[in-house]
């Protein structure tokens, strides 16, 4: 007759062996997956720092890009509207001269249009412009030509149309420090 403890006293140190031996193996399995996945884990979060930082300085491009477009075409749609204004006050202070009579004349075909045209794209451009200074300036010299072309007489006409091409050079000198600016921001995030 087989003895049942002698049979068990003789497999439970084998088994617990081999026990101890499959669970040593999961253990070192687990920890293995387990730094695995810390690296892996520091990788996803470096990649995500890296398309994160990609989306950010696209994001600054397009936004710088967009500035510059807007700057451009506003000091080309400030000039011409300028130069409308003093074509205006040119007209009035003609029709003075052979009237006697300050702004009674009618303007030629297309210059009121034109300065209603151009008008109306300053007002649009100007919401797409960030810099607050290049806001102001711009309205300013808008303001200062519709002074011109109400104002009482050639003294105040000439006054305003000056004041508003005085703000236009501001506006200029302002614009190229934005631009310029836009890319030193541009080449320091290099």
């Amino acid at each position: 007759m087989i003895d049942g403890t002698a049979t068990i006293g003789a497999w439970l140190p084998a088994a617990l062996t081999a026990f101890g031996g499959f669970a040593t193996a999961a253990l070192r399995f687990l920890a293995v997956r387990s730094a695995a996945a810390k690296k892996d884990e520091r990788i996803y979060q470096r990649e995500k720092a890296a398309r994160d930082d990609g989306r950010r300085d696209k994001i600054i491009e397009r936004r710088n890009e967009a500035q510059r477009q807007a700057l451009v075409e506003i000091q080309s749609v400030a000039q011409r509207y300028l130069r409308i204004a003093g074509k205006m006050n040119h007209h009035d202070i003609m029709q003075f001269r052979k009237t006697g009579e300050w702004q009674k004349g009618m303007f030629p075909d297309g210059l009121s249009d034109e300065s209603l045209e151009l008008g109306i794209q300053i007002t649009a451009l100007i919401v797409r412009v960030r810099d607050e200074q290049v806001r102001d300036l711009i309205q300013q010299m808008k303001t200062d030509a519709i002074k011109a072309s109400n104002s009482k007489d050639e003294n105040d006409a000439r006054i305003s149309i000056t004041a508003a091409s005085e703000s236009f050079s501001k506006l200029n000198t302002r614009i190229a420090d934005v631009l310029l600016s836009l890319d030193d921001v541009e080449l320091s995030e290099m």
